[in-house]
């Protein structure tokens, strides 16, 4: 079986030397998956011709034309929108006397993301650190504009630091390394909650400013 080529406007294929008088050309169509599934029933239509030369079908253009349609099938996985997509965490000051070693956390703060989400949706996150996208870690890195030094950033969901790195990365021996945490089941207008951060990263913390950026990721059970 040898795919259909695209020469200029049209899609063409070689089908042998033809015989006096009528001539069936028989083939089959595959699909190949390009992006997510959708469910549902579709069609799409051809019309069959020698270029320049004849219509196929007694050289009617009307007649000419073969029409394919397919189905596909399965549950169509209920999702979320977010409804909040860029969201600005304040944490508090904190004295430098509150950070007593490596792992010390300090200036918890409380933040949300806003879903909307249809019924019985069961989202998951993952978050990759903008400044090292390929951070494993659960400590987000300081931006190149922070001027303080030793610290990192947590985000936690449930008391737990999430997980850095990629949606999905390379595998650790034999088994898949993730960095998706479940949000539970969700329906309708929803408010994830989450908490940030401080922890100290280096046995000595420099005072000044702290910034850093994680981008989110929903994915979907």
């Amino acid at each position: 079986m040898t795919p259909i080529n695209n020469a200029g406007s049209f899609n063409t294929f070689q089908f042998g030397t033809a015989q006096l008088g009528a001539n069936i050309v028989q083939g089959s169509f595959e699909l190949v998956k390009t992006s997510d599934a959708v469910v549902g029933t579709f069609g799409f239509s051809a019309m069959v011709h020698v270029q320049n030369q004849e219509w196929a079908n007694n050289g009617a253009q009307a007649s000419s034309t073969v029409s394919f349609k397919y189905t596909v099938t399965g549950t169509a996985v209920p999702t979320c929108s977010v409804t909040t997509t860029d969201v600005a965490v304040s944490l508090p000051m904190v004295s430098r006397s509150a950070f007593t070693g490596v792992g010390a956390t300090a200036g918890t703060t409380p933040f949300g993301i806003s879903l909307n989400c249809a019924s019985n949706a069961k989202p998951s996150i993952s978050l990759t650190d903008a400044a090292a996208p390929s951070n494993q870690s659960n400590v987000l890195t300081l931006s190149g504009d922070s001027t303080a030094g030793g610290l990192g950033v947590q985000v936690l969901y449930q008391m737990q630091p999430l997980p850095l790195g990629p949606v999905s990365y390379a595998y650790s021996g034999s088994a898949p390394v993730t960095n998706v945490t479940s949000l539970g089941t969700r329906s309708g207008d929803t408010s994830v909650a989450f908490t940030a951060r401080y922890i100290q990263t280096a046995p000595s913390v420099n005072p000044g400013t702290v910034k850093a950026v994680a981008t989110f990721n929903l994915s979907y059970n």
